[in-house]
């Protein structure tokens, strides 16, 4: 039985037991009996009462559960949104570090050709040389003179370009010198002079590349393909 009609029974029950009191009085059956009924209702109506306040409170429970899950989906997609917004930096970033890199490339291919044609030429310088039947002093000492001028020249000018690696790179001085040594040893693998190498290495250091990445970045296998 619903509340209401619970409500209406019982009500009806105490108008009718209150009219067979007065008339009949409260030890007469039909009054013994009326009291009964109106016992019985009442009791209906508590019972129902009771459940209309259960029935309230699960509502009230289910509406804060599903506040709660409504509050996590929002959340869910906010975390979402923030993922795919890293992604799309993290993509970018990939993206300007491979142009950067494909830029050094094409400067170190530019600088092998450059290189190359020196190396032609020369020999060509030398076969002339040969041919005008230089004396000794021209052919021996001559050279050996201008390599003692080239090498102080080389080392000035490898001073100057490994500045602009001091002033892109950040680190110790004792990682300066570490760095110093590898792109003097470079020469020996690739066909480029250490100033090219620091000038690219100035240029990585610009481009925010870490420092343990530097030396690879410089490899054989990453500058030419």
């Amino acid at each position: 039985m619903s509340l209401k009609k619970a409500t209406t029974a019982t009500d009806k029950a105490a108008a009718e037991y209150d009219r067979l009191a007065a008339t009949l009085g409260e030890t007469d059956a039909a009054t013994v009996a009326a009291k009964a009924n109106l016992e019985k209702y009442k009791t209906e109506q508590k019972a129902a009462s009771d459940n209309v306040k259960l029935l309230e409170g699960q509502i009230k429970s289910n509406t804060k559960t599903l506040q709660n899950n409504a509050d996590a989906i929002s959340r869910a997609k906010t975390n979402l949104n923030n993922a795919k917004a890293s992604v799309k930096e993290i993509e970018a970033e990939i993206k300007r570090l491979t142009e950067a890199l494909y830029r050094m490339e094409s400067k170190w291919t530019k600088a092998g050709n450059a290189l190359t044609a020196f190396s032609s030429k020369c020999g060509t310088i030398s076969k002339a040389m040969v041919s005008t039947g230089k004396g000794m002093t021209a052919a021996i000492t001559t050279p050996i003179v201008a390599l003692g001028t080239a090498a102080v020249k080389a080392s000035i000018d490898y001073e100057t370009a490994f500045t602009s690696v001091r002033k892109t790179v950040d680190t110790t001085e004792e990682e300066f010198k570490s760095l110093s040594s590898s792109i003097k040893e470079m020469p020996t693998q690739v066909a480029t002079s250490a100033n090219d190498i620091a000038e690219v290495t100035a240029v990585a250091g610009q481009l925010g590349i870490a420092n343990k990445y530097l030396i690879a970045l410089l490899t054989k296998r990453m500058i030419f393909k």
